[in-house]
């Protein structure tokens, strides 16, 4: 990386739940297979990069993974302190935006849902090392807009 962020302009969805099914928010497995699944929707083909990091930060505890290819990149943080947990889905194409709510809220149980949709997002790096390092990031901004937004 040369010093900024890319940017990628496509479709860009971030999907917010809250009041979660917890016990699936803490198993990292169920993270993983759920992120592939959706993964999946996206109908990406060729080389994926992925990278899976456990968390635990002020009572926080929970998960967070990101898949990156050719076209699309998902990222998603689970927080079972909290009950609560974000994916970030963007695409150079058009992304399954209704398949992805759908599969969201019935996979993690969301009681409540935030959404918004955007016409660009910062890329992610496909090499593992740097894309562990944009995940740890994406999770604090995502941990610190989930605790905003329900006032704690």
């Amino acid at each position: 990386m040369n010093g900024f962020d890319p940017l990628g302009y496509g479709t860009h969805l971030i999907l917010d739940g809250f009041r979660a099914d917890v016990a699936q928010l803490g198993d990292a497995a169920q993270i993983e297979a759920i992120l592939r699944s959706l993964g999946d929707l996206l109908d990406e083909t060729g080389d994926v990069s992925s990278v899976s990091v456990p968390a635990s930060e002020d009572g926080d505890a929970g998960y967070s993974a990101a898949l990156v290819a050719a076209e699309s990149q998902l990222a998603l943080h689970s927080f079972a302190g909290l009950g609560k947990l974000s994916l970030d889905a963007f695409s150079t194409r058009s992304l399954p935006t209704d398949a992805l709510v759908s599969a969201f809220v019935e996979r993690f149980r969301v009681g409540r849902l935030e959404s918004r949709l955007h016409g660009r997002a910062r890329l992610l790096p496909r090499e593992s090392a740097l894309l562990e390092r944009a995940l740890h990031g994406e999770r604090d901004y995502a941990r610190l807009r989930l605790r905003d937004l329900l006032g704690g």
